[in-house]
């Protein structure tokens, strides 16, 4: 069975958790039935990402407590993960509290979509929680009709192994910058001796949150004489001005593991795998 929380209606798939919020903004669930056996929890965690963690919380307890046997998280995408290490003292470790809280509640297998804290597809046990995280970068790359694919940086080198895709260095500045009220280090970005004049030229990364290292990467090949530009994504959060910023690319292209304007691929197949191979 597969229940399917508010941030995943688009998919189209698995039963429908009631969902309302109380006039003070508190959470409200009912399961549309009683579960029976192992079930599949789908939930999507952008936007209102705390919210939909409590919705997530909430659900899967109703869920053991209405007679599931197992219950399995697939969460398309999931929140929290770029901090998955420590960077400055007294900072929290936000993906293993995630995980732990998961745990918890009952959740001893989470799929993941390109987790942007597990660098590669595969099975994974972090923090006791065994973790399968599938690539959905070949159903972009089925999308996509260019001359050439750039990885930027060693963080997206796995995204299409194998497929003669190049990994460029965008080196990220020692220093750290706030901006705000977060605080992060500006990209690099090294085309050294790349030839890309006159080529139309596809940029694949895990995510576009701000948009930063996709937008000086584009900027670079724009400047390098690239004839279009194509700015490519598993996961489209475009936070804040991100749209705008990447005005530099040509064309804009994300799968729905958040859904967009700019969602042309669906992972849907992803998730019905999940579902086929392990109920």
């Amino acid at each position: 069975m597969l229940f399917a929380g508010s941030n995943a209606r688009h998919f189209g798939v698995g039963k429908e958790v009631f969902v309302k919020r109380f006039p003070d903004s508190e959470v409200y669930v009912r399961l549309p039935e009683k579960p029976k056996g192992k079930v599949y929890y789908l939930q999507s965690f952008f936007p209102n990402q705390n919210d939909s963690l409590i919705e997530a919380f909430l659900t899967i307890d109703a869920l053991y407590d209405n007679g599931a046997s197992e219950v399995a998280l697939v969460a398309p995408y999931f929140p929290y993960t770029k901090q998955d290490k420590i960077f400055l003292e007294g900072e929290a470790l936000s993906t293993r509290t995630l995980i732990k809280l998961f745990s918890g509640v009952g959740i001893s297998e989470i799929h993941l979509i390109n987790a942007h804290f597990l660098k590669k597809s595969g099975v994974f046990t972090e923090w006791g929680v065994e973790i399968h995280n599938h690539n959905a970068a070949y159903l972009l790359k089925e999308r996509i009709n260019a001359d050439l694919i750039i990885l930027p940086g060693t963080g997206a080198k796995n995204l299409l192994k194998g497929e003669n895709a190049i990994c460029v260095d965008t080196r990220r500045n020692e220093k750290y910058e706030e901006k705000e009220h977060a605080i992060f280090r500006k990209p690099n970005v090294f085309l050294e001796e790349l030839n890309v004049a006159g080529k139309s030229v596809a940029v694949f990364d895990d995510m576009i949150a701000t948009g930063g290292t996709m937008v000086e990467v584009c900027k670079k090949l724009k400047e390098s004489g690239a004839l279009r530009v194509i700015a490519c994504a598993v996961h489209g959060l475009f936070v804040g001005t991100a749209i705008n910023n990447l005005s530099v690319a040509d064309d804009i292209i994300v799968t729905d593991t958040i859904k967009s304007s700019y969602s042309k691929v669906s992972v849907l197949p992803i998730i019905k795998k999940i579902i086929d191979e392990f109920v």
